[in-house]
């Protein structure tokens, strides 16, 4: 489909698409194409030029694998990272290593290649809502969302938290999971010995109301440290957050359980906390 719509409208089949992507498309014929990556840059594409022309991928592990050699490390970026915990825009840990930005594209022909941009957000008029019309906009956007993801999946995992943000697209999950018959199991790891930071309680609550299979995994002890670097051993590049290694044992879990996707409540203070 994509292919056919290229070959229609060309680099315009950009602005019709939605959702997380990483594309490559090229024509043999012409030996014309891009390479491009979603609006806001939840789907990646990573590229490094050298003697060998352009190499990329959609994970950083994978180019570096096809690389003659590993690049040495990106110094500035590498401050950044450590004063702030992130890098410079398009750049990586890796020298000579840059990730395609948000909303743009290479576009590749007769062997050379440009940056071009082919969307930018721009401001619209805040619609006049009183609460229940605004809580309902909301509420339609959450399930909308989470039907996507579970579109065409046979099963799907939910981590679920005692908090409002996980609970939410685990209500969310419900609603849409028969219409897209989609089987779902629920994930949680719970603390009994850390009370202050135990949700065992708000977790059943939850996993009872919905009546789903549930996989529960009791934390009371963990190495940060050797999860970060089998972290660093597979992908190249630090761990994004310290808690991996309490998840990693249910993401496991639920490959074996056949889940197609996972879903939680992560950066969900950005929506609710407002």
């Amino acid at each position: 489909v994509l292919a056919a719509a290229y070959g229609r409208v060309g680099e315009e089949l950009l602005t019709y698409l939605r959702g997380e992507f990483a594309l490559l498309i090229w024509d043999g014929r012409t030996r014309e194409g891009l390479l491009a990556c979603d609006q806001l840059g939840a789907g990646s594409v990573f590229v490094h030029t050298g003697v060998a022309g352009l190499c990329f991928a959609s994970e950083l592990a994978y180019l570096l694998d096809a690389l003659p050699r590993r690049p040495a490390p990106d110094n500035e970026a590498l401050v950044r990272w450590l004063a702030s915990g992130t890098v410079p825009p398009g750049r990586t840990l890796y020298e000579g290593v840059r990730r395609v930005a948000p909303a743009s594209f290479l576009r590749l022909h007769a062997g050379r290649w440009q940056h071009c941009r082919y969307w930018s957000p721009r401001y619209v008029e805040r619609p006049r809502l009183d609460r229940d019309e605004a809580a309902c906009e909301v509420r339609e956007a959450v399930i909308g969302a989470v039907g996507r993801r579970l579109r065409g999946r046979r099963a799907a995992g939910v981590l679920v938290s005692g908090g409002l943000d996980s609970g939410t697209v685990l209500a969310a999950a419900g609603h849409v999971a028969a219409r897209s018959q989609t089987s779902l199991h629920t994930y949680s790891a719970v603390f009994p010995v850390h009370p202050s930071m135990d949700e065992s309680e708000l977790v059943a609550v939850q996993v009872a109301h919905h009546g789903l299979p549930h996989t529960q995994r009791t934390v009371t002890r963990g190495s940060p440290l050797a999860g970060a670097l089998r972290y660093l051993d597979r992908w190249g590049v630090p761990l994004p957050v310290p808690g991996h290694f309490l998840w990693e044992p249910l993401l496991v879990a639920a490959a074996r359980d056949g889940a197609e996707c996972m879903l939680d409540g992560e950066l969900g203070d950005e929506v609710f906390g407002a």
